[in-house]
């Protein structure tokens, strides 16, 4: 009885895993480039890196996106 449990704990886990990863990572890579065309950037480069950061836009979107994946990341972790 134990041992059915635990192999549905773990069957549940990772099909979780799978499944959250499946939407997020694409989620997370459509926002980042929205925040580049909020910003006006098709691409980021080592030239136009210093001009992406200088704006205030980017800094901003920048840092809702670093919370967001941040609390994916403790979701996933916990």
């Amino acid at each position: 009885m134990k041992m059915r449990k635990v192999w549905a704990s773990l069957a549940f886990e990772s099909v979780y895993g799978f499944a959250s990863r499946l939407i997020m990572i694409p989620l997370f890579q459509f926002l980042f480039l929205g925040i580049l065309r909020l910003a006006d950037f098709a691409y980021i480069t080592n030239k136009n890196l210093l001009s992406f950061l200088s704006s205030p836009i980017a800094i901003v979107s920048l840092c809702v996106f670093a919370m967001l994946v941040s609390a994916y990341a403790l979701v996933n972790i916990i």
